[in-house]
């Protein structure tokens, strides 16, 4: 049997932090996990301190030192000039263009034409191949704000319903938790960067919670018989809203746990009774 001190530790995050890793997240992804495979680095430029995941921002060699620049800081190009090409933010994970501009990392995850040079160090990202009709639209969300201008700003995505014409920036969708990580129905492998406009959203949470309710609560039974009630409790309130944010990597990550794994057919048999 798995102990519970150890599987708890490979399920949840880190509990030994870093003192300036604590209270930051990843500004691409939107999680503050720290784990050894997927470390987050915390930008040490001045008045920077952006934070980004190595696998999210393509950091093929952390530093030794300890000591890590975001390609904007070590560019030591003007902060004022530095602005991305599909979206009025003007902070987060920048990278260069392949047209010499910048542009954030996750803009260029959630614009289905935009692209990497190089997928392994996410750069530079490819803009040149996004339509001029995507730079066209108004971001929906910009203007419920009353920021009009901004509305008009760099190139937007669509709301990943069918039929849906409603278009938003990403780094808006990102802020307003609109963004998810899908599989690929075409190819289990591949993961899917969509959003929805806050109606469609909205449906898909609760299409989506009704089976998790189920999922978890058949997990946590199962798990009951080799874990201690507080262990299991953690598991509702800290695993129940990750598997709801439709983050395609860490529920992999979840599944194929050793102790999951090793109460799978317990599981799969709960399930097929109910």
């Amino acid at each position: 049997m798995l102990s519970e001190t150890r599987w708890w530790a490979s399920i949840r995050v880190n509990n030994e932090f870093d003192a300036s890793v604590m209270n930051k997240v990843c500004s691409v992804c939107g999680e503050g996990y720290n784990s050894p495979e997927n470390s987050l680095f915390i930008c040490e430029g001045r008045g920077c301190h952006v934070g980004v995941h190595q696998a999210c921002y393509g950091i093929v060699s952390p530093p030794t030192s300890g000591v890590w620049y975001c390609r904007k800081c070590e560019s030591q190009e003007r902060a004022a000039r530095v602005k991305c090409d599909l979206c009025p933010k003007k902070d987060g994970a920048f990278k260069k263009t392949d047209s010499g501009g910048w542009a954030h990392v996750v803009c260029a995850l959630y614009i289905p034409e935009a692209s990497f040079g190089n997928n392994t160090t996410m750069e530079p990202i490819v803009v040149s191949k996004i339509p001029k009709d995507r730079f066209s639209k108004n971001c929906c969300i910009c203007e419920e704000q009353g920021s009009e201008s901004q509305a008009m700003t760099g190139a937007c995505m669509t709301c990943n319903k069918l039929h849906c014409r409603m278009a938003f920036h990403v780094t808006c969708a990102q802020k307003a938790r609109l963004l998810s990580e899908e599989e690929d129905p075409r190819d289990p492998d591949n993961v899917l960067y969509v959003g929805y406009c806050s109606h469609h959203y909205g449906r898909q949470v609760c299409i989506a919670s009704t089976h998790v309710v189920r999922l978890v609560c058949v997990i946590a039974n199962c798990l009951s018989s080799v874990l201690a009630p507080l262990t299991c409790n953690l598991f509702i309130a800290n695993i129940f809203p990750l598997l709801l944010t439709g983050n395609t990597k860490f529920k992999k990550t979840f599944f194929k746990s050793e102790l999951i794994s090793s109460t799978s057919i317990s599981i799969s048999e709960s399930l097929s009774c109910r």
